[in-house]
Parts: C-alpha cells; structure tokens; sequence
C-alpha cells in the first residue's frame, strides 16, 4: 500500500496507546481549525478515547453545525491543567501563541504532541509531526492520512473536513492543487458532507451588526503604492469594534473577500483591535506577493497569499508599525 504520509501508521498508533487525549482549536478560530478538530474528535472517539477540544478563544455560533463544536472549551492556558493527558494533537496551528492565545504562554513538555498543519511559517519541532506546505488545508492533511488507515469517513467527518477545505480555499477560490481538491470534495460530497448546512449556517448566516462594520471597513479602506506592491488597507479601533458588538470574523472575511481582490493591487491589510491595545492583523495578497514574509516580520506566520500577526501598543502607533514594516 502506498501511504500518503509515511507518518500516518506511527501517528495513529500513537492515538490507539493513549487514554486521555487533548485536540487545540488556535486562536481566532477559522473553519479549518474548528472543521479539523471536530473531524478528529470523531476519529478518535469512535477509537474508544477520550477526548476534549479547547481554544483560547470564544468560538462562533456560526461552527454550530459542525457535530462536536459544542464541545470546545474555551480555556485559560496559563492556568490549563495538562497533566489528565497523555497526548496533545495541535492541528493547524504553526506556533506555539497560536495554541495559547499568547505569546507570553508557551507549550510545557508533556504531554507529547504531534502536530499536523499546512503552513509553511510552522515552527514546531516534534518528533512525530506532519507539515504538508502543499495541502491547501489541514482539513485536505486530514483527509489523507483517514485514507492511510482503516477508517470510515461517515457524514460528521465528511462535514467537518469539507468545511475546512472550503474556509482556507475560500470556497474553492484558491488551491494549492485543483485537481486533488477537487476529487476530494466530490469523494466527501458522496461520503454525506452537508454542503448545504455549511452554506446556510456559515456563509449565509452573518449577523446585522457584523454586516454593518464590514461596510464601514470597505468604505475606511486605502489605497498605497510603495516600493514592495500596491495594497489596500483599513483599520478599526477596539471603540468601533466594540460599539458593533465585537462580531466575529469580519477582519477575516474583509481580507478574503474584498481586499486581496481590488484591481490593479498586489495584496490587502485589514486590520480590527479586537481587545485594547491588540491589533489583530489579516494580510492576504494574489500570486505574486508572499504575505508571510510581512507577518513573519511582525511576530506572526501563515501561508504565502494568507497570514496574520497580533501587534500589541496603542492603536494609531501599531497601526503605523504595520505599515512601516512594509518599507524595511
């Protein structure tokens, strides 16, 4: 049999040894990371295993249609109990402050990890780990590994995993690999994924107020030109966001939808201080410009034409610092 990963067999022996075993969803949580550990909460509970699934951020009612997205915890990782575990699965997640929340929280030796990720900024170094910069998602890694082994893709799975897909492909818009993405999809459409309940509940869903600061985003957004590219920016205050009701995600569908896509620019900034003093950061740029480069500068990481950092200080200086970056 040829294995997708040769990592597989080891990486789900590792799940059939151990008892107690912990999923992380990151920060900031995006249909990826949510569709990737809903999926693998499924696979190893059907293994027999315990298992839980924690965040450090809150997680949006718009996930609800995923099976098992009720059970994500949102924890306190500077106070997190690690010890009830014996194996910790960091899925789609590239640095440490991705799986705490903060920079200042790093990850304690045990229990043992594996990561299974796509982005190329991915800086872990464990000894069983899989970082495929190909995948177009963590969701796609996942998908291959289930067809390394024994296991039935039933519909929450298919669910989760063609979810994830289609949040990092912005529903199919960009692919690592069309061919494979595609045959995948259709392979998970005909396993039961429901299509129609992710369009529904997460795409068509979106909240008045998070409507409403996503046309005052686009109408703050600028135009620069300067020796790296031209882009387009805009940025939101913690008192505007605030004022809208914090909604969640609106940084993140500015960048995909809108800001990576303007005529005649190379890449986007979209920015929103979602807490005082921490401005959250969304670079999304076409196929020339590799954002990660920006974010990587910045603190942060990603994938070539899709990256984010968290840039701490007031406002109106972190803003600057952004776009100050692009010049050095």
């Amino acid at each position: 049999m040829k294995y997708n990963y040769p990592q597989s067999k080891a990486i789900f022996k590792k799940i059939q040894d151990s008892n107690n075993i912990l999923i992380n969803v990151h920060k900031n949580p995006d249909c990826d990371t949510v569709g990737s550990a809903t999926a693998m909460y499924e696979i190893v509970t059907e293994l027999g295993k315990k298992a839980t699934i924690v965040c450090p951020s809150e997680i949006s009612d718009s996930f609800k249609f995923l099976k098992h997205s009720e059970k994500i915890q949102k924890v306190d990782f500077s106070r997190f109990n690690y010890c009830l575990f014996d194996l910790f699965l960091i899925l789609d997640t590239s640095s440490y402050d991705r799986v705490t929340g903060s920079k200042e929280i790093e990850l304690p030796d045990n229990p043992p990890k594996i990561i299974i990720d796509h982005h190329k900024t991915n800086n872990f170094q464990y000894p069983l780990q899989i970082v495929d910069v190909t995948a177009s998602a963590t969701a796609e890694i996942l998908y291959k590994m289930i067809k390394d082994s024994r296991i039935k893709i039933n519909e929450d799975i298919a669910t989760a995993l063609f979810s994830g897909i289609t949040g990092d492909t912005v529903f199919f818009k960009y692919l690592k690999d069309p061919k494979t993405v595609f045959s995948i999809a259709a392979d998970l459409l005909d396993k039961g994924a429901n299509h129609k309940k992710l369009v529904s509940t997460f795409y068509d869903n979106n909240e008045f107020a998070f409507t409403k600061l996503l046309g005052l985003f686009l109408s703050e957004m600028k135009l620069e030109k300067t020796k790296t590219g031209a882009f387009v920016w805009a940025a939101i205050s913690y008192e505007t966001y605030a004022r809208f009701g914090h909604p969640q995600g609106v940084r993140e569908t500015a960048a995909d939808s809108f800001f990576r896509s303007i005529k005649d620019t190379d890449f986007g900034i979209a920015m929103v201080e979602t807490k005082k003093n921490e401005l959250s950061v969304s670079f999304r740029s076409k196929d020339k410009i590799d954002v990660s480069v920006f974010a990587e500068k910045l603190g942060g990481g990603g994938h070539k034409n899709a990256a984010g950092c968290t840039v701490k200080g007031e406002f109106d200086e972190s803003v600057k610092k952004v776009l100050n970056s692009l010049l050095t």
